[in-house]
């Protein structure tokens, strides 16, 4: 049976209220914002956004909300990220890889969220914790974007500004990104292979090659801080740089999709 992570959690993910249901106040919501309540078939209520201990208007923070995000979902268990609009539910454990499940913390959960990518939006599953979730902002750079942590749910602020995720177009060929980032001189001293057991079934990652392993291979190669890997997609090639002792986002879940 696919576990249920408890509603009020998700619900804070998305930045939302769900038809019946009572929210309690979380990490997205001012401290004395009241507690309130939605009746079934009524639209969802979008939430205050705090940022260093600002609030902010979701409108002020991530511009005007898709067209649908205030459009009740159809099912009761279900809620709309205003990003994209989309409905979404529960994680359904049954559909994560093991090497997903075998990442969560006692006590924290995996669960639907999402995060602004220019006139897009990034759908993904990141770790819930009591009533923190894990949460990603988007920055364009000339070359490429990237998704910086803005709270993590495991790690608090430990790696807060700090790059999870760098965005970049395929091009030529599935290692082109990646060898863009080693340093002219170390190109022959630097490999790129399989990330192997425990990653993406896809995943590679830049090393250094086992006659020279005090090479410099860049800042997107194999670390001690951060777990650095690559994952390469039809769309996006993303660099991944995530808590060595543990994730806080599926780097498998990742979906770019149209407001709708």
């Amino acid at each position: 049976m696919a576990k249920v992570y408890l509603m009020s959690r998700l619900m804070l993910a998305a930045g939302l209220m769900a038809s019946c249901s009572t929210q309690e106040p979380g990490p997205d919501v001012k401290p004395d914002a009241p507690v309130q309540e939605t009746k079934t078939g009524a639209a969802p209520v979008l939430l205050s956004v705090v940022r260093d201990g600002e609030t902010y208007s979701f409108e002020d923070w991530y511009g005007t909300p898709a067209p649908s995000a205030l459009i009740a979902c159809s099912g009761e268990s279900e809620w709309r990220l205003p990003i994209s609009g989309a409905c979404v539910g529960a994680v359904d454990y049954d559909t994560l890889p093991k090497f997903i499940i075998d990442q969560e913390p006692p006590g924290c959960g995996w669960v639907n969220t999402e995060a602004d990518y220019a006139d897009k939006a990034l759908r993904f599953r990141a770790l819930g914790c009591s009533d923190a979730v894990t949460m990603l902002d988007y920055g364009a750079g000339a070359h490429a974007a990237e998704l910086t942590y803005v709270l993590s749910a495991s790690h608090g602020e430990a790696f807060k500004d700090k790059v999870a995720v760098r965005l970049m177009e395929y091009w030529q060929d599935d290692t082109f990104r990646l060898k863009e980032t080693i340093p002219e001189g170390s190109a022959d001293l630097c490999e790129i292979r399989p990330a192997g057991e425990g990653y993406p079934e896809t995943a590679l990652v830049i090393a250094a090659k086992a006659d020279y392993p005090t090479a410099d291979c860049g800042a997107y190669a194999v670390g001690s801080e951060t777990d650095n890997f690559w994952v390469v997609g039809k769309e996006l090639v993303m660099a991944f740089s995530l808590p060595s002792d543990g994730w806080d986002i599926d780097p498998t879940s990742f979906e770019l999709v149209t407001p709708q």
